[in-house]
C-alpha cells in the first residue's frame, strides 16, 4: 500500500508540475510600422470609354458643341471630371455635364472656336466613377474644329447623335409647364 501511495503521490506531483509549467511562448509582436485599416476594393472591371463625340482625332464644326462620352457600364452621376491638358485648347463649357437616362453617357455643352485644336482630359482624379465604385482610367480626347459654325443648340445635339428622348439638357424642349423628367445632379 505504501508503494501504491508512493506511485499515486508521484503521479500527483507530476500532474502538479505539468499544471504549473509555463505556457508556450506567445508569438513575437510584429515590428513597428504602418498600420493599415480595412481596405475595400470595389469589384468588377473598370469602366471603359466606348464612344465619344467628337471622336478621337475628329474634325468638327465650331460654335455649339455637345461633348458626349459613353462608357461600357452604368456610371455615378456626380463622379466625373473634364480638365484642360497640354496639347490643345480647352473648350468653354457649362459647369457640369448631364448623365443621360442610359446611365452610361455624359453630355457636356460647350462652345469651340474655329480652326482650333482641343485636348480634353476625361477623368483626371477623382474622375469618372462607375456605379460599382471603380474609377475609369483617365484618357485624353483630342479633336479639332474647322471653319464651319454650328450656332443652333438643336443642330449641335443632332451632330452628337442626341435626340429629345435622350433629355440631354434637363428639359431643353420643355414649354416651361412640364416638370423635368430627370432629377437634378446631386451636390
Amino acid at each position: 500500500m505504501i508503494q501504491r501511495l508512493a506511485g499515486v503521490t508521484a503521479l500527483l506531483a507530476a500532474g502538479a508540475a505539468l499544471a504549473q509549467s509555463p505556457a508556450p511562448a506567445a508569438p513575437a509582436a510584429p515590428p513597428p510600422g504602418k498600420v493599415v485599416s480595412e481596405v475595400v476594393v470595389p469589384g468588377g472591371p473598370q469602366p471603359k470609354l466606348v464612344a465619344s463625340f467628337p471622336a478621337e482625332g475628329a474634325t468638327v464644326s465650331a460654335g455649339e458643341l455637345a461633348l458626349k462620352v459613353t462608357f461600357d457600364q452604368k456610371m455615378t452621376p456626380a463622379k466625373w471630371a473634364f480638365a484642360a491638358v497640354p496639347g490643345g485648347s480647352f473648350p468653354v463649357c457649362l459647369r457640369q455635364p448631364r448623365l443621360l437616362a442610359d446611365e452610361k453617357t455624359f453630355v457636356l455643352l460647350c462652345q469651340v472656336k474655329q480652326n482650333t485644336a482641343y485636348a480634353v482630359a476625361l477623368g483626371p482624379p477623382p474622375g469618372f466613377e462607375g456605379a460599382a465604385g471603380r474609377d475609369a482610367s483617365p484618357i485624353v480626347l483630342k479633336f479639332s474644329t474647322n471653319d464651319q459654325i454650328v450656332d443652333d443648340l438643336h443642330e449641335a445635339l443632332d451632330e452628337a447623335g442626341l435626340s429629345n428622348a435622350d433629355d440631354p439638357i434637363m428639359t431643353w424642349n420643355d414649354d416651361g409647364k412640364t416638370p423635368p423628367t430627370s432629377p437634378p445632379p446631386a451636390n
